[in-house]
């Protein structure tokens, strides 16, 4: 499995990079497929989302977040921004993206003097 590790989380990066095909039954059954496919089979291993800004594709994130879920993993998700501002913005993708982070991890806090 090892080996088909870097192919499969290719081929989920692309997948996710598509998130305004998130209408489509299709592209959200082929994250769920490619979740199962990282994380079946141990059930040690669990979701860390990093890298770019996973608020930025969060249908798709989202997807993969609940597929993962659904297998009794935890998910952790590092992120840019910090969850008040995730709050403020109010976009329903971003919060059915909160709805499934078991651990949100901000990154780039901004600095106080």
């Amino acid at each position: 499995m090892t080996g088909r590790l870097p192919a499969l989380a290719e081929a989920l990066h692309r997948l996710l990079e598509a998130d305004a095909a998130a209408s489509d039954p299709l592209w959200t059954a082929r994250i769920v497929a490619l979740a199962h496919r990282l994380l079946g089979g141990d059930d040690g291993i669990h979701l860390t989302v990093s890298g770019g800004e996973p608020t930025e594709q969060p249908l798709g994130v989202a997807a993969l977040l609940r597929a993962a879920r659904s297998m009794g993993r935890t998910t952790w998700v590092y992120t840019g921004r910090i969850l008040e501002e995730l709050l403020d913005d109010d976009d329903d993708a971003v919060l059915a993206l909160l709805a499934e982070v078991d651990v949100l991890v901000p990154v780039a806090l901004p600095l106080r003097g």
